[in-house]
């Protein structure tokens, strides 16, 4: 594999970020400038777009701000959306794998996943608990995510190219969502800011 330590970004929000990777275009011509309230544009031909019409079946796994109203649906077979507290770690993980694993994705597919675990709170599994895992709980995190790689590769089969890219490891124990913006909107839509 090849792995770059240094990428430059044009902006650290999650759903212009996915605008760009899914268009090749930046946010002032995709028309997604923040986490919500901003709409990817009709004229852009989307990446899910091109793959379709080469006969790829197309997959969005969605989480956190990047809801259906984003318009980063455009060119998906299936965009499921779920809550930000739905882990690869636990029964949304569990059914995604066992799909993916068994040919529940029609041949060739391309899937977009979007997971929540670095995010507050992070999900740092009991054996990646120690400095030896990370200096900080966000470094632990990705340690404890990291661990659920060999899974995600296994599950999905040979002759499948994986790519991971990261956001927000700029982000400290102090982050906090807007009020008005995506995030907090998908937790009262789903019931999710009345989990325990």
């Amino acid at each position: 594999g090849v792995a770059f330590s240094t990428v430059i970004t044009e902006t650290a929000c999650t759903t212009p970020c996915f605008a760009g990777l899914l268009t090749g275009a930046y946010s002032f011509r995709h028309g997604i400038a923040s986490v919500g309230g901003y709409r990817l544009v009709d004229e852009l031909t989307t990446l899910p777009e091109v793959l379709k019409s080469h006969g790829y079946h197309t997959y969005f796994e969605a989480t956190g701000p990047l809801l259906p109203l984003a318009g980063l649906t455009r060119g998906f077979d299936e965009y499921n959306y779920r809550i930000a507290m739905e882990y690869l770690h636990g029964d949304w993980g569990a059914k995604f794998i066992a799909r993916l694993g068994s040919g529940g994705f029609r041949s060739p597919w391309f899937i977009v996943l979007h997971l929540w675990e670095l995010h507050l709170p992070r999900q740092i599994l009991k054996p990646f608990r120690s400095r030896r895992f990370g200096r900080t709980p966000y470094e632990r995190a990705v340690s404890s995510l990291d661990s659920w790689l060999p899974t995600l590769q296994k599950s999905a089969g040979p002759n499948t190219l994986l790519l991971f890219t990261g956001d927000h490891g700029e982000k400290t124990a102090d982050e906090t969502y807007l009020p008005g913006t995506a995030v907090p909107h998908a937790a009262r839509l789903f019931g999710a800011d009345r989990s325990p």
